[in-house]
């Protein structure tokens, strides 16, 4: 159960979410002033983490292009990750970072592509998971880890007279 000082966090963050912003004062009785043009699209991040990070410079370009302000949500703070836990109630997502369009109830989970991001920020159909092209620099690292010996050597135990002898022995 919350104590006052959480329920006044929660409070403050679902209002946000609504368009509206607290006022000082420790009273929650007619606290919030509505502001002018609420933020529709939400974003849930953790800092540190290397997609969130990647992600951040495109949210940027988004709200560069589309002029609509993304409100960021760390989830270290247990109040934000309340909100994302009751906004992916179905965790159908259940990663980061998280995108939420409250006009629409779009959905991105993870990285994706800065025109997926657009389509998600303009109100359009865009897909829930599409994730960003590989970099030149993943792509050579992990070519770098494989142990062709060991490909070779499961492609013969996998195909050819080899695999039919492992089936008979009953191996495979």
């Amino acid at each position: 159960m919350l104590g006052s000082k959480g329920l006044l966090q929660t409070l403050c963050v679902l209002a946000a979410c609504l368009g509206v912003e607290a006022s000082s004062g420790k009273t929650l009785g007619f606290l919030f002033k509505k502001k002018q043009g609420p933020t529709e699209l939400i974003s849930f991040y953790k800092p540190g983490a290397e997609l969130c990070e990647d992600m951040e410079e495109l949210e940027k370009r988004v709200e560069k292009k589309t002029g609509k302000h993304i409100m960021r949500f760390s989830v270290k703070n247990p109040t934000n990750y309340d909100l994302l836990t009751r906004l992916d109630h179905d965790n159908s997502c259940n990663g980061l970072p998280y995108y939420y369009n409250r006009a629409n109830h779009r959905v991105i989970c993870g990285a994706t592509t800065l025109p997926n991001l657009l389509k998600w920020a303009r109100g359009d159909p865009c897909q829930k998971h599409l994730p960003p092209p590989l970099s030149k620099e993943f792509r050579a690292e992990q070519a770098a880890r494989v142990d062709w010996a060991e490909v070779k050597a499961t492609k013969e135990r996998d195909t050819g007279f080899k695999a039919r002898l492992y089936r008979l022995a009953g191996r495979a």
